[in-house]
């Protein structure tokens, strides 16, 4: 990973998000490019006689995405890492951020809890999430420093091999630990057939399972891995997050077993991405 592209906006969240992405960046050798990026309101421009003041409006908007970034930057030293920025004009906050990420190996974002509720995720991440071409990480406001650990949560389906190959890739030769987290129902364990004819440790039989099935997506896996194998008749989010607990970060597929053909966001990815309160990486399937 060589580039990383951060959403910043002057709000704290974006503060946040690029303190954190700073932070990865350092860890992983990549460089920082801060993107301000800004649009017109849907009604600009609907009177056809309002050219003047639709330029006047554009320019205005162009100054404060300008001076978003620079307060950014300067209440965000660079601390070392190669950072670069500007600002980016779209048909949408999302579509400008998506645009400038388009080459680039990660797009990160902060987000906030409203309120008392767990639903956190505005439009603009969720847009992102959906449509970017590269991996999202979305920062919420209650990220921790970073620790030597990164979480990935494997379900055995394909979107779920991207993600472990993606995280095995960050954490290969960084020292950093990968725990690998299957949450899974009754017989439904994503490693193969879990109970045999004698009596057997499910518990061992799980991680036993999870190995083999980790060990045929990445045979050539460097990191120091953790096997976490939980057995869950219902909350299956709140396993998953559990048992990520601790880590830096999550990483998760864009689609489990169970989701539907033509979805761009499953259920669970959409769910921890609303309820957790460490940084979640959503990669697309390629």
């Amino acid at each position: 990973m060589e580039s990383i592209v951060v959403g910043v906006n002057g709000t704290a969240e974006s503060l946040g998000a690029l303190r954190w992405a700073q932070e990865l960046a350092g860890l992983i050798g990549a460089r920082i490019e801060a993107v301000s990026a800004w649009t017109l309101p849907p009604a600009a421009g609907s009177d056809a006689g309002a050219a003047a003041d639709m330029t006047f409006l554009y320019e205005e908007l162009g100054d404060i995405a300008r001076e978003n970034l620079a307060k950014t930057l300067a209440d965000v030293p660079s601390e070392g890492i190669d950072r670069s920025s500007h600002t980016e004009f779209g048909v949408s906050i999302s579509g400008g951020l998506i645009h400038a990420a388009a080459e680039s190996d990660l797009l990160v974002l902060g987000a906030r809890r409203h309120g008392g509720f767990e639903r956190f995720l505005g439009t603009t991440a969720l847009q992102c999430v959906q449509y970017a071409t590269c991996p999202v990480i979305v920062v919420p406001d209650t990220a921790q420093p970073l620790t030597d650990t990164i979480a990935v949560a494997f379900d055995g389906s394909e979107s779920s091999h991207h993600a472990l190959r993606w995280a095995a890739d960050v954490a290969s030769n960084r020292d950093l630990v990968l725990r690998v987290i299957s949450v899974w129902e009754g017989s439904d364990f994503p490693g193969g057939p879990l109970f045999a004819d004698e009596t057997v440790d499910t518990g061992d039989r799980a991680i036993e399972g999870l190995r083999a099935a980790v060990a045929a997506v990445v045979p050539d896996l460097q990191a120091n891995v953790e096997y976490v194998a939980v057995e869950a008749k219902n909350k299956v989010v709140a396993h998953l997050l559990d048992s990520a607990e601790g880590a830096s970060l999550l990483v998760l597929g864009s689609r489990g077993r169970g989701g539907f053909r033509g979805l761009l966001l499953g259920s669970v990815s959409q769910r921890c991405l609303e309820a957790t309160t460490i940084p979640v990486a959503v990669i697309r399937d390629s």
